[in-house]
C-alpha cells in the first residue's frame, strides 16, 4: 500500500497573518459581490414603477445588502479589535 504525505501549504508565519489573509480574501471577494447586488437592488427600485410587491422586494434586497456589508466589514474590524485586545493587550504578545 502506498503512503500519502500531506504537506503544510499554509505560508503564514503565525495565526495573525493567517487570519489576516482569510479576512483579506473575504474582503477581496465580498466587496465586488456587494457592489453588484447593490446595483441590482437599485435596478429593482427603478423598474418597480409603483408596483408595491416589487418595491417591497427591492427594499428587502437593499436591507440584505446593508446587513451583508456590515457583516463583511464588521468581521474584519471585530477580528482586529479582538486580536489587539487579547493578544497584544492582555497576553502581551507581539
Amino acid at each position: 500500500m502506498d503512503s500519502v504525505t500531506l504537506g503544510n501549504h499554509i505560508t503564514a508565519p503565525g495565526a495573525k497573518d493567517f487570519l489576516e489573509s482569510i479576512f483579506s480574501t473575504v474582503m477581496l471577494i465580498g466587496m465586488p459581490v456587494i457592489g453588484l447586488v447593490l446595483i441590482y437592488a437599485g435596478f429593482m427600485f427603478i423598474t418597480a414603477r409603483g408596483n408595491k410587491v416589487q418595491i417591497q422586494t427591492a427594499i428587502r434586497n437593499m436591507t440584505y445588502v446593508v446587513l451583508g456589508t456590515a457583516l463583511v466589514l464588521g468581521s474584519y474590524a471585530i477580528g482586529s479589535i479582538l486580536y489587539n485586545t487579547i493578544v497584544k493587550g492582555i497576553l502581551g504578545w507581539n
